[in-house]
């Protein structure tokens, strides 16, 4: 199983939408599954969400992704988000 993960804080969380696009969208590898955690400031998870993917497009796996952690952070400037991928279920 392969991973990858990037972290996003703060304030940077509303308009993270290009960053996480980009992330997932690197490297032109299949993306099987995707999980979001969103963190208060001492770690404890306060929303945690997996996709399921079998595609090597990852536009629209990306956007829905961008969306969700937009919305998530909406009036919480101080949350976390993790996001992990991997290419096996």
């Amino acid at each position: 199983m392969t991973d990858a993960t990037v972290v996003i804080n703060g304030p940077l969380l509303r308009t993270s939408h290009d960053t996480v696009v980009a992330f997932l969208r690197q490297g032109g590898r299949a993306i099987r599954r995707v999980r979001v955690r969103l963190s208060d400031p001492s770690g404890v998870a306060v929303e945690e969400r997996i996709w399921f993917k079998d595609s090597t497009d990852a536009a629209g796996l990306a956007e829905e992704v961008a969306d969700h952690i937009a919305r998530g952070a909406s009036g919480r400037s101080d949350l976390e988000a993790t996001i992990t991928v991997s290419d096996e279920g």
